[in-house]
């Protein structure tokens, strides 16, 4: 079986931004374990341009491909013991994951200064498979009752996404712009926006896992397929202590008291 300890070997990765990063503790452990950048083949810019200053990868064309060298990137435990990120690490270093290493996001160089604390309303999701993003995202009763009661409470709120996210949001809730601050199709910029945030209020998306990763305090929305033994799907699983999946009948309440308890001040983004 071909291991990323090998002389050569390429990790074939094919999903997304939050499942990277739920890797980098593997890849970094194995770049200390062995002295050589792990190479990677990724087939997503936007996911490559999220980790440029990572000095333990070495990202590598498909042509670097070859089956004597490959490694598959694992999908999830199939008997459900073992949460995503405890799997990716076990199968890809054959050590148990201890927390030894911590996942990576890089940081923008220039970013500007905020000026007041802030909450991040993410509504993400990519138009590959709209069938199966749909059923993900957040209702338009949802949006609202995180729209209206940030208004209440005057707390301040930034949406991070792209077009797709931004437009799919706005159909939804049409003047959701009037209540939020908007910034998008910037990931790395976004990333560092949700690093220096107060909390989350999220869909299951990408960049969701970022504020997981980042331990962020998170509410995310349980509007995900579930798995046979009734858990919520490998999607939504986190290490994220701070992180809350909320179902329908609980959203409001728990938005609520999330936006209730934030403490800001009223200084001009």
């Amino acid at each position: 079986m071909n291991t990323l300890y090998k002389k050569d070997a390429v990790l074939d990765f094919k999903s997304g931004l939050g499942n990277m990063i739920h890797t980098t503790p593997a890849l970094q452990y194995l770049f200390k374990h062995t002295g050589k950048r792990v190479k990677v083949c990724c087939r997503k810019e936007y996911i490559m341009q999220c980790f440029q200053d990572a000095d333990f990868l070495e990202f590598v064309p498909e042509s670097s491909l070859n089956e004597e060298t490959n490694v598959y990137w694992p999908n999830y435990d199939p008997t459900n013991q073992q949460n995503d990120s405890e799997y990716i690490f076990y199968h890809l270093t054959r050590k148990e994951f201890n927390r030894q290493e911590k996942p990576y996001i890089d940081r923008p160089a220039s970013v500007p200064k905020k000026n007041q604390n802030y909450l991040v309303l993410l509504n993400g999701g990519n138009g590959a498979n709209p069938e199966f993003i749909e059923k993900k995202k957040m209702t338009r009763q949802m949006l609202e009752t995180v729209l209206f009661i940030s208004k209440e409470y005057h707390v301040p709120l930034i949406f991070l996404g792209d077009n797709y996210d931004y437009d799919t949001t706005k159909k939804l809730v049409p003047d959701f712009d009037d209540y939020c601050h908007v910034i998008l199709n910037d990931i790395r910029m976004a990333l560092n926006y949700i690093d220096e945030s107060s909390g989350v209020i999220s869909n299951d998306t990408g960049l969701y896992h970022a504020a997981c990763a980042m331990e962020k305090k998170v509410i995310v929305s349980a509007r995900v397929p579930m798995r046979p033994n009734r858990k919520y799907s490998r999607c939504i699983h986190t290490m994220n202590p701070n992180c809350e999946i909320v179902g329908d009948e609980d959203w409001n309440k728990k938005v609520h008291d999330m936006i209730s308890g934030f403490q800001h001040s009223h200084v001009q983004i």
